[in-house]
């Protein structure tokens, strides 16, 4: 499961660089070291794509709880963010499926 969070994680990645954004903010929270694991990705990803600059902002998790969804609400969330409402915040989710396989995500 971990391996298709991060694989998503950097399609999601790939697309959002693909719309010309060159800056993108990531609202982590970590009840382990998962913010510190995504940071180091980010090297690599940030080494092939000097352009594209991530920034990763680690919260407690009640900001996930109860920042986000005010925010997005407002039109002025991060543009990536680890989550558990998957349900509650999906009218938020970019549809990436033209730019995937997606019957392979099905």
């Amino acid at each position: 499961m971990r391996v298709r969070w991060i694989g998503a994680a950097m399609i999601a990645l790939g697309v959002l660089a693909a719309s010309a954004a060159t800056e993108l903010r990531f609202m982590c929270y970590q009840d382990g070291n998962e913010c510190d694991v995504a940071k180091a990705l980010l090297e690599d990803f940030h080494k092939s794509n000097p352009d594209i600059k991530v920034t990763v902002a680690t919260v407690p998790y009640e900001a996930i709880l109860e920042r986000l969804p005010v925010q997005l609400a407002a039109g002025q969330g991060p543009d990536l963010a680890r989550v558990t409402d998957l349900g509650g915040l999906g009218k938020y989710y970019l549809d990436i499926a033209p730019y995937v396989n997606a019957a392979y995500w099905e």
